[in-house]
């Protein structure tokens, strides 16, 4: 099984992300996370940490990287630019390694309300239970533990449910992937992480 490196915001991402990129991918993974204020050694700045988590995946046995930011406050699409740049300017010093970026808007929790049908599969709702769009809410993180909360599953670990959820996102029934990040996050998965899915030898 190919081993994924990822690296994120917090332990959130760590239990969504590599779940969300295993349903676009269509394939199991194993999966190492670190976060991005963790990275010790790196430095400040994406060039350094961008630099500095590959050389981890490298070292730890991975085949690729998958990192995520969240958008929080910054100008929309600004972090993921600088990401991208620091990868260009990595791959211009040693040989090409897959990386995909994704930047949440306005974090994590946007790629999973943006699936209404994950959300309540996973926490056994009523179909008829309406679901906020991720566009009438400031904060999709509050309205997901919002959610939970009301659910017979609010005794059980929020992470746990996270989890549940993001395994049944379908990128295919997100309606609103551009504002969310989600859309470009998908196409890098898809463009960097995909060939190695691909290129696996038919059993």
């Amino acid at each position: 099984m190919m081993l994924i490196l990822f690296v994120g915001d917090g332990e959130r991402d760590a239990a969504t992300i590599p779940h969300l990129v295993m349903r676009i991918l269509d394939v199991e993974l194993a999966s190492t996370s670190r976060n991005w204020a963790h990275l010790h050694g790196a430095g400040k700045g994406y060039q350094k940490k961008v630099r500095f988590a590959v050389l981890q995946a490298i070292d730890e046995g991975a085949v690729g990287l998958v990192a995520v930011v969240d958008r929080d406050r910054a100008p929309q699409r600004g972090r993921l630019r600088e990401l991208r740049e620091a990868r260009d300017r990595d791959r211009m010093e040693r040989p090409s390694f897959p990386t995909a970026f994704g930047e949440a808007s306005p974090h994590g929790e946007a790629w999973l309300l943006d699936d209404p049908t994950a959300i309540r599969d996973a926490l056994g709702l009523d179909p008829k239970v309406e679901i906020p769009t991720v566009l009438r809410t400031r904060n999709p993180k509050l309205v997901v533990n919002e959610i939970i909360k009301n659910s017979k599953h609010k005794d059980t670990r929020t992470l746990n449910i996270l989890t549940k959820i993001a395994r049944l996102v379908d990128p295919d029934r997100c309606s609103h992937v551009s504002e969310t990040g989600f859309r470009e996050f998908v196409d890098e998965v898809r463009s960097e992480i995909g060939p190695l899915v691909y290129a696996r030898p038919a059993r």
